[in-house]
């Protein structure tokens, strides 16, 4: 399956094997042109001065000889060398775009099973061992496997009986390829898989830097590091081992066969069956094919350690998405599985009798039975205590993941009979720790609709509360955030992210703990821009839900949904559920009354 991904390099393959065969032919006259000349020149001082001018002649020839053939093989180098090197770069480009491709839509259980670093290792490491490795393996294979031919046909010519007894020397050593291959491969994909660890490891590390010197672990994170790369030393050193056991045994067969024709063929020149110029090329020939089964063994070697690398590609690129299916739409009513509402849909939520457990632990329900209604120009919250689901409503509605029971509908359809990017695009949301990349504000802001004009940011970042601290930063807009938004603080990041979702002109909008980081005044002027948006006729937003723990966000919205262990345990506008005494929002309230201010 690994040399699957040469086939559309099929073309470019054939004229650089064509040109490497040609290059190696050439390379190959030479032991021959060797031995023609010894021979001259060992019957020379027994010659007339006539004779010697008649063999200078001949030596001669067979020098413009060779460089006609060094000419032709320079010619031929070039060309397999450079196709070789750009094929490698194309297929590796090609499997990097579609492997980054396949990564990004799957869905969100396959982010949470497979760490972000590892991933971006099979992006660098394993593409580069299977696609630039398998082509100069190739390149190294092939040459040499013409080399060993014509070495092989051109020692029969030369002497049949010294062949013969060189025979047992290519099969023996396959057979060591296959002993010690088996181990090679599997080392090789261990060592990878501890190699892939330990870039996650790093990576976490680097982005919770604060963390990691706040509480004075540095010196701990570097023996925890040292430890994941010591064990993938240890596999790396299981590889070299065998490998070059491997290696020392095709060196000493080759070698000893070597050692083996010079003593025959000795024996051969002083009974007069063989010249000494005959014996020369034979030994050169001998000594291109001892070293081309070398090549070919290294190079089998590598196409091993491909394999490894090759199996864990292969893995995720045959990966599907389950909720990313789905994604070529339909126009609507044509279609039962990826549907499209039409613009004037009611955009009514509604969540009947769902039950949730993530994949990674399906014994585990997070959410019971539960069923609520959002209406259109309607702003609902849901609070609870940590951990009672809340945040799990907004990934269900994202279709992040799917119900393992019940249905939740947008106008009446089963969001999963939506189209995925559709529904997503009605639905602009903010999480609690919002990701900024290292761009632009203005970048970051127009993320999800990068035709986003001067003015429609503008207007997202003064409805975000946002516009005049931009305005203050070094640049304005054009203000470079630093990665994950490090140039700017907490509630900044917020009003971004904010300013980032309300851009896209939603529908729907989902704010997961969207104000945790804004001060009082900030958190209200958003919260009157926010109704002044939703009682807006011209303004495309229709339905706000809040995932907040905040008493003043409770406070203005029109009803709030109170979860306690993955149920709806109550609802109601926060006045009429706050008068309640013993009830379940006022027990929350009392039990949290630092968070809910």
């Amino acid at each position: 399956k690994v040399l699957s991904i040469l086939l559309p390099e099929t073309k470019s393959l054939l004229i650089a094997l064509g040109a490497l065969t040609i290059s190696t032919a050439a390379t190959m006259q030479f032991p021959n042109a060797i031995g023609q000349m010894i021979d001259i020149l060992s019957g020379i001082p027994a010659m007339p001065q006539i004779q010697h001018e008649q063999q200078l002649e001949q030596m001669n020839r067979i020098a413009l000889q060779m460089i006609s053939f060094f000419t032709i093989g320079a010619v031929g180098t070039f060309i397999h060398s450079a196709l070789f090197d750009s094929i490698g770069q194309r297929i590796g480009a090609s499997l990097r775009k579609q492997l980054f491709t396949t990564i990004i839509h799957q869905d969100q259980t396959f982010f949470d099973q497979n760490r972000a670093g590892e991933l971006a290792n099979r992006l660098s490491t394993d593409v580069h061992e299977v696609a630039e490795h398998l082509v100069q393996n190739i390149a190294v294979f092939l040459s040499n496997v013409v080399r060993s031919l014509t070495a092989i046909l051109s020692m029969i010519a030369l002497s049949p009986v010294l062949t013969m007894y060189l025979s047992p020397v290519v099969p023996l050593l396959g057979v060591c390829a296959m002993g010690f291959g088996g181990a090679i491969k599997r080392f090789s994909k261990q060592h990878l898989d501890v190699l892939a660890h330990s870039t996650h490891v790093a990576t976490e590390r680097f982005a919770g830097i604060a963390t990691v010197m706040s509480f004075g672990q540095k010196g701990k994170e570097v023996d925890r590091y040292s430890e994941v790369i010591q064990a993938a030393y240890e596999y790396a050193r299981r590889v070299a081992v065998f490998q070059g056991a491997f290696l020392g045994t095709s060196y000493m067969v080759g070698n000893a066969a070597l050692l083996g024709v010079l003593w025959i063929g000795g024996g051969y020149v002083l009974d007069g069956e063989m010249t000494a110029g005959q014996l020369a090329g034979f030994c050169m020939y001998a000594g291109h094919l001892a070293d081309g089964v070398f090549e070919i063994s290294e190079s089998v070697g590598g196409f091993l350690k491909a394999q490894g690398s090759g199996a864990r590609l292969f893995a995720l690129l045959d990966k599907d998405s389950i909720t990313e299916k789905g994604t070529n739409a339909t126009p609507f009513g044509n279609g039962e599985s990826s549907l499209i509402l039409p613009p004037n849909y009611n955009p009514t939520i509604r969540f009947e009798d769902v039950q949730f457990s993530y994949p990674s632990h399906p014994n585990v329900d997070i959410l019971h039975r539960i069923s609520f209604s959002v209406r259109q120009y309607e702003m609902i919250a849901l609070t609870g205590s940590s951990g009672c689901g809340k945040s799990s409503v907004v990934s269900l509605l994202l279709r992040l993941y799917d119900p393992t029971h019940g249905s939740i509908t947008l106008d009446g359809v089963d969001v999963r009979r939506l189209n995925v990017d559709w529904l997503r695009s009605q639905i602009g949301t903010v999480r609690q720790e919002p990701i900024l990349f290292h761009a632009s504000v203005r970048e970051n802001i127009s993320y999800g609709k990068p035709d986003a004009t001067h003015e429609e940011i503008v207007e997202a970042c003064v409805a975000a509360n946002a516009h005049n601290f931009i305005l203050e930063l070094p640049n304005g807009y054009d203000t470079i955030v630093g990665e994950r938004g490090a140039s700017v603080s907490g509630g900044e990041k917020q009003r971004l992210s904010i300013a980032r979702a309300l851009l896209t002109k939603p529908r729907i909008l989902a704010l997961d703990e969207a104000s945790s980081a804004l001060d009082a005044t900030a958190e209200q002027d958003f919260l009157r821009q926010l109704r002044h948006l939703l009682e807006s006729k011209d303004n495309n937003l229709s339905l706000v839900l809040f995932v907040t723990h905040k008493k003043s966000v409770l406070q203005a919205c029109d009803r709030v949904l109170v979860l306690s262990d993955g149920r709806v345990t109550e609802t109601g506008s926060y006045d009429v559920l706050d008068s309640k005494k013993g009830d379940q929002l006022r027990k929350l309230m009392m039990g949290e009354s630092s968070i809910l201010k």
